[in-house]
């Protein structure tokens, strides 16, 4: 739980990051600051992907996922093998409604509702496989 909200806390920390530096790319003449805006957001992106693996691989050895010859392990490469199949079939169907649309709907709203989908996925694949362990743990221990 420790790592969970330490995380919330670093990621939170990143988009106040993002909107300091927006909010003072936005005001009055920075005419002189506009070479240095793309480096700080991209440099506050970077910060949060190696914070992000930071932060995962100190849950994988929490939740005994980097073992592995762990149940934990076995599960999370099941769940992954899975959702890369849906994400083929999505990004096909992406494709599709995108041609048949045309111009309807941005380009990024549509990969930013693909990429949200397929993390919804993830973790209702994870709550379910994590019940089901659960529910085999109570019952073996009956």
């Amino acid at each position: 739980m420790r790592t969970r909200t330490g995380f919330i806390i670093f990621l939170a920390g990143c988009a106040a990051a993002v909107v300091a530096i927006a909010a003072w790319g936005n005001s009055g003449d920075t005419s002189s600051a506009r070479p240095f805006y793309p480096w700080l957001l991209g440099g506050v992106v970077f910060m949060a992907i190696l914070g992000t693996f930071a932060f995962r691989r100190a849950r994988e050895v929490a939740d005994r996922t980097a073992a592995p010859d762990s149940v934990e392990a076995r599960i999370a490469v099941q769940i992954r093998a899975a959702v890369l199949v849906d994400a083929l079939v999505l990004g096909v169907l992406v494709g599709v409604v995108a041609l048949m649309l045309g111009s309807a709907w941005s380009a990024g709203l549509v990969m930013l509702s693909y990429v949200a989908v397929l993390v919804v996925d993830v973790w209702i694949r994870y709550l379910i496989s994590s019940n089901r362990i659960g529910g085999a743990d109570v019952e073996q221990d009956s």
